[in-house]
């Protein structure tokens, strides 16, 4: 493999389509992957280019058609970007394009402002920011062979730490209740620190993400075991759409603020603080004030039972110290996301609570 003297630069997106019409660019060479994106992350990307945030960067190599005298720009690393950025602005630039696989439009639940319009239709001041903004782009050079290509891939997949399930689900996902998932954790991130459920590291893995997650399937279908399996399959069914999610969303946000009230500046010294004991706590508390597995209500939350700050508060001692059941402690600690496991934490709680 050659030395890489690779050029970095950014290029604005305008550039690639001028590209890809002269014939200049090559989005799909051998190495690269077939296009896989669904509407709902091609929706995605165009929103996050509307607000100006960050794509991952994007590989090119510079080649020569010797037919045609001229030069090729052959994307390595960038092809569905770059793919869904041109068949939104421009389908006839796609000689292969495919209006049941290439044409959407960008959704409500990610950009309400400019959903379902296409890009002809949009304001010349959205035209202009999508056009105009520019991708940071590395370019491989010339010497650069398909070989040497793929060890650049070997090299990008190899680095780093092996993706999570969350992760996985972060990439694979861009639809309604991944939306309201990720946002719902990371607006309440100043809690998770606060209260010390998590720790960075597990903030930058997407952690809480994974916990939110979880909660909401709790809050929709009852009570259940956590399984990654489980959590793939509900992103899988609510990928379209994800009903109720606006009033599932506000009742999350107010068990939150419950919570904060009950336990508040102790959290981070409490046992609450244990990711077990927290989904168990969140569950129970919104049990009483919402009904976990009921379709959202409007209205108010119901009341808690008098005295509930002060058990809370006992109970999270007995824990600390163990002074409780074997049973329980034996659900803290074992096989805690199974559902019998949970039902016994969560009973236990409950009873706790509801005490005369």
């Amino acid at each position: 493999m050659p030395i890489a003297h690779i050029t970095r630069t950014n290029f604005r997106v305008a550039d690639f389509l001028s590209w890809q019409r002269s014939g200049q660019l090559r989005l799909s060479p051998a190495f690269q992957r077939r296009s896989v994106w669904n509407a709902s992350q091609k929706s995605y990307l165009i929103d996050t280019v509307v607000r100006g945030l960050p794509v991952p960067i994007v590989f090119i190599r510079d080649s020569i058609d010797l037919e045609a005298r001229s030069s090729v720009r052959e994307m390595v690393d960038g092809q569905q970007r770059l793919r869904t950025l041109i068949s939104f602005i421009d389908p006839a630039a796609l000689p292969d394009f495919n209006a049941d696989r290439d044409e959407f439009t960008v959704r409500n639940i990610h950009n309400s402002e400019i959903s379902g319009r296409p890009f002809g239709r949009l304001s010349k001041d959205v035209q202009t920011a999508i056009l105009g903004y520019e991708i940071s782009t590395h370019i491989l050079p010339l010497a650069f062979e398909d070989r040497d290509v793929l060890q650049v891939f070997a090299r990008m997949n190899s680095t780093g730490l092996k993706l999570n399930p969350q992760e996985l689900r972060n990439a694979a996902f861009a639809g309604a209740f991944k939306t309201y998932a990720y946002e719902l954790a990371t607006e309440q991130l100043d809690r998770w620190r606060a209260w010390g459920i998590f720790s960075e590291d597990q903030i930058a893995r997407m952690r809480e993400v994974d916990l939110v997650s979880d909660l909401l399937i709790n809050m929709t279908l009852g009570l259940t075991g956590k399984s990654q399996a489980k959590i793939d399959r509900y992103y899988e069914e609510n990928d379209l759409e994800w009903p109720g999610g606006e009033q599932y969303a506000n009742q999350f946000r107010h068990t939150l603020d419950t919570l904060d009230r009950l336990v508040g500046q102790d959290f981070k010294s409490s046992a609450w603080r244990s990711e077990v004991n927290f989904f168990t706590l969140f569950a129970v508390i919104y049990d009483f004030e919402w009904a976990l597995g009921r379709e959202p209500r409007g209205g108010r939350a119901r009341k808690l039972p008098v005295g509930t700050i002060d058990r809370v508060q006992r109970v999270g001692e007995d824990l600390k110290s163990g002074n409780v059941p074997a049973a329980v402690l034996d659900a803290m600690q074992r096989a805690s996301a199974d559902l019998g496991r949970r039902q016994t934490r969560y009973e236990f709680l409950r009873n706790a609570i509801q005490a005369s």
